[in-house]
């Protein structure tokens, strides 16, 4: 059981070596690799449960330690690292989890069964045109929500898509954090990602304000 684990682990580090992320820092400290794996086996422990039994149930994990989850606080830990750490496991027990920008940037292609519907959940996920999306910003702890549009309609909060703000945002997805690319730069977390105009399966609601 033990050397599963630590096979499992060494197959994440590797994982996250493959796609991008740094063993150690410029200073030679170990970096996220180690980090994100030492993460999760701290949850695995926590939570007491055996390798198979974790795997099996990393989505209601990381749902649990995520906002809005009962240990929330937790997974809030070193500016979001445990949560991050979890949804990195997550994609690599369960591939299908990678962002669409992950999947093109590696060439990988969606098989042609499942194409159309694949992208269309993909992009649901992703901040795209005509979506609302909640921010917190990290310094002042503030909350907003916005709309992406093409042409203003006076609506309240409404974002040109070729300002600063929507550009940065395009194309990132809930548990991001992401660097306004302005005159004085910010960042701000993504809280929430609504594509209910994008989604024909949904009837629209008017939950479209400033949440403070």
């Amino acid at each position: 059981m033990e050397n599963e684990r630590e096979m499992q682990f060494c197959l994440f580090r590797n994982y996250l070596i493959e796609n991008g992320y740094k063993v150690y820092t410029p200073s030679g400290q170990p970096s996220v690799v180690f980090q994100y794996a030492r993460e999760v086996e701290i949850i695995l422990e926590n939570e007491r449960m055996s390798i198979e039994e974790f795997n099996s149930r990393v989505n209601e994990i990381c749902f649990l330690y995520d906002i809005g989850g009962a240990k929330q606080k937790l997974g809030e830990k070193g500016h979001r690292r445990v949560i991050n750490a979890l949804k990195r496991y997550r994609e690599f027990i369960y591939p299908s989890w990678r962002t669409s920008e992950k999947a093109i940037g590696t060439n990988k292609i969606i098989p042609k069964t499942n194409e159309k519907n694949n992208e269309k959940v993909l992009n649901l996920m992703m901040v795209n045109e005509k979506t609302i999306v909640t921010t917190r910003d990290l310094k002042t702890n503030e909350i907003s929500t916005y709309k992406l549009v093409r042409n203003k309609q006076n609506a309240e909060n409404e974002v040109l898509m070729d300002s600063p703000l929507a550009k940065s945002l395009l194309g990132h997805r809930k548990g991001d954090i992401v660097t306004i690319d302005s005159q004085l730069p910010y960042q701000v977390e993504i809280l929430e990602v609504d594509n209910f105009e994008n989604d024909k399966r949904k009837k629209p609601v008017n939950i479209f304000k400033t949440q403070l």
